[in-house]
């Protein structure tokens, strides 16, 4: 598979052919940027902690994965992902983070678009509040913080762990093997 390296420092960026504009996207992520990942998708590796604003995923089958001290530290700030296939080539447009993400009690992150994230990380540092707002989420590692699942979306555990609360606003709920060690409320839905 092909991989390019994300990191904070400018111009300390892998490049190939399969991602050519990488260099002019990613290479420094300043906190609250937006990191957009389109054209061809490979696997991008973080090699340090980076604190993205919004991660824009416009084409299905990116991985966002981490080697040695990366990770997305999110402090106490709010992150958004978006997940659309812009050139409608996908009906189900995908993107993985494997990643681990860190953030407090306050941080936030908000899931949008037509698709679905896969969360497959060790994010037992992630306390603060997922909301899949249109997008489906899947959680295939382990999510600390509380989740709430909005009416035209689906949280899919089948694997993994959640330790936070789960709040139900009128959207599906799947459950497999995953491991719950939190409260679910549930407002609507199923």
């Amino acid at each position: 598979s092909t991989s390019d390296f994300w990191n904070s420092t400018a111009g300390d960026a892998s490049r190939n052919d399969a991602f050519p504009e990488f260099p002019a996207v990613l290479p420094v992520i300043a906190n609250a940027a937006t990191a957009v990942f389109g054209v061809a998708p490979v696997t991008v590796t973080i090699v340090e902690p980076v604190a993205p604003g919004t991660l824009q995923f416009d084409v299905s089958g990116y991985v966002i994965a981490a080697s040695g001290t990366g990770e997305i530290n999110l402090g106490a700030n709010a992150l958004n992902v978006s997940i659309t296939d812009l050139n409608h080539l996908v009906d189900n447009e995908v993107a993985t983070i494997s990643a681990p993400i860190v953030g407090t009690v306050a941080s936030t992150i908000a899931i949008s678009g037509e698709g679905r994230l896969i969360l497959s990380g060790n994010n037992e540092r992630a306390f603060g509040t997922l909301s899949a707002g249109s997008a489906e989420v899947d959680i295939e590692g382990n999510y600390r913080g509380a989740i709430n699942v909005a009416a035209v979306t689906t949280l899919d555990a089948n694997t993994g762990t959640i330790a936070g609360v789960v709040t139900n606003n009128g959207g599906s709920i799947e459950i497999g093997g995953a491991t719950f060690s939190m409260g679910v409320a549930v407002t609507a839905g199923t």
